[in-house]
């Protein structure tokens, strides 16, 4: 087994391995290294295979701003075929030395419910369940999720967000909205 080598780069390994990935988006690293070795007899670093899978996961999905400039339309398309889907994003300015810039826009949070999972929610039990899972990659925040139950036990999602974090201020946008947009029954649990 002979070291590293200078053609061997993170692009030429992420065409390699893009199929290891679309099969598991979360497999570990040193998968990838034993793949490339029983290859190419190339022992690569574990920094290079990193880059290689996040560039193979670019390739197989899209990379972050791509999926982020693709969220508003998502978001719109969802709404004009779904009827009763609400959806708001909202943006901080984005600073450019001292000033404001007018062509970017900062992400600070989304809220969204399908019509279909509204109209659900009539026929469910009078409650509702809320949580939040923090989310890790290149950009941090949390999922927050408000679920409820139908008579057989099975989950009905009922709305979404993605905040900054799990703070009073996020909570209470979140069940504001909730409230608003979630659902058409004045009281629940």
């Amino acid at each position: 087994m002979t070291q590293d080598h200078e053609k061997l780069d993170s692009n030429l390994i992420a065409t390699c391995v893009v199929g290891m990935i679309r099969e598991d988006p979360s497999i570990k690293i040193s998968l990838i290294q034993e793949r490339i070795n029983s290859e190419f007899s190339y022992k690569v670093s574990y920094r290079k295979a990193w880059m290689a899978k996040q560039k193979a996961i670019a390739i197989e999905y899209g990379d972050w701003e791509e999926s982020y400039a693709k969220l508003s339309s998502w978001l719109t398309h969802m709404q004009n075929h779904s009827p009763g889907s609400y959806f708001q994003i909202l943006h901080d300015d984005f600073i450019v030395g001292n000033r404001v810039s007018r062509e970017h826009r900062q992400f600070h949070r989304v809220f969204w419910t399908f019509g279909q999972c509204k109209e659900a929610f009539k026929y469910c039990k009078p409650i509702i369940q809320v949580d939040g899972t923090h989310l890790y990659g290149k950009y941090r925040g949390t999922l927050l999720m408000a679920t409820s139950q139908d008579g057989n036990g099975g989950v009905l999602p009922l709305a979404f967000a993605v905040v900054e974090g799990e703070t009073l201020t996020a909570w209470s946008w979140f069940m504001a909205h909730l409230r608003e947009h979630g659902t058409d029954q004045t009281e629940f649990v």
